[in-house]
């Protein structure tokens, strides 16, 4: 779905059923940067998929509105879906598994939540020799 983006059309992806209570595009699994795009901005989001045919249509019919949301969805996707961003967020997630295992076997259960969500993947490229992994 993410290179979807890259494009520079409109992404139509109705909402998923499944994951976080039904938000976001795509299908039922959630990717690093699911919570960071927002339907009507950065792509169109029909309620289900029988309503794909109706929003093809309205899309259609406000080019001007459906060239913006591919527009944004682009300059998104070229600042946020980055190498950078992906190496810092299985750098975190992989930091945060090992703190969570030296606790005693955390990762045997689920957690309530996402325990990297108050993480930041963006500032300075990371630097191995430091042991920094990104700005949290």
């Amino acid at each position: 779905m993410q290179y979807l983006f890259f494009c520079g059309s409109v992404v139509v992806s109705p909402v998923r059923s499944g994951g976080n209570g039904g938000a976001g595009p795509g299908n039922e699994y959630e990717e690093y940067w699911s919570h960071r795009v927002q339907p009507g901005v950065h792509y169109v989001a029909p309620p289900t998929v029988t309503d794909l045919p109706a929003s093809i249509l309205e899309l259609r019919a406000n080019d001007a509105s459906a060239r913006a949301i591919g527009e944004t969805g682009a300059a998104w996707a070229a600042r946020e879906l980055t190498r950078h961003a992906a190496w810092c967020y299985w750098a975190a997630l992989l930091h945060k598994m090992a703190e969570l295992e030296q606790r005693g076997g955390a990762l045997r259960t689920r957690a309530p939540e996402d325990p990297l969500s108050s993480l930041r993947f963006d500032g300075p490229q990371p630097s191995l020799n430091a042991g920094v992994f990104c700005d949290p």
